[in-house]
């Protein structure tokens, strides 16, 4: 048993090292997308989409505090921001911040939101690829390709 387990833990393993999980054709473009289904612009607010957890933690101050030293969070936050830029690209989730136009300016306490829309089918159909496939994608050109044909 236990070499069966060992056997689909390399294999996995393999799969994700050398991106061989195929694709499934969907896209961020097609009619069924995430990205249809969020408005573009509400009147009176400012949309900006929400694509990465970085991204998010940058714009509050937050990430010098959270990854200075901290190795393991950063590499937790590079692989969640790959699977959601994978499951952007595939059409199963998106997301919009709206804040007011004039919020520099408001008194009291300003107006936002935030919507997201997720495709659970598009999740399901492309986890293994969204999972497995994401990992550090900014590679020197010069460097050990293992799975090079």
């Amino acid at each position: 048993m236990l070499k069966r387990v060992l056997l689909v833990v390399l294999v996995l393993g393999l799969a994700a090292g050398c991106r061989i999980v195929p694709g499934t054709g969907d896209s961020s473009s097609d009619a069924a997308a995430a990205q249809n289904f969020v408005p573009p612009n509400i009147s009176g607010y400012v949309a900006t989409d929400a694509t990465s957890v970085s991204e998010a933690l940058t714009k509050i101050g937050a990430t010098g505090s959270l990854l200075t030293g901290n190795v393991a969070l950063a590499g937790a936050i590079a692989k969640l921001d790959g699977m959601i830029s994978c499951y952007q690209s595939v059409g199963a989730i998106s997301a919009r911040v709206y804040t007011e136009q004039n919020i520099s300016t408001t008194t009291g306490i300003p107006k936002l939101g935030a919507l997201a829309v997720v495709n659970t089918t598009r999740i399901q159909r492309n986890l293994l690829q969204c999972v497995l496939n994401t990992g550090v994608s900014a590679q020197a050109a010069n460097e050990i390709q293992p799975c090079g044909g």
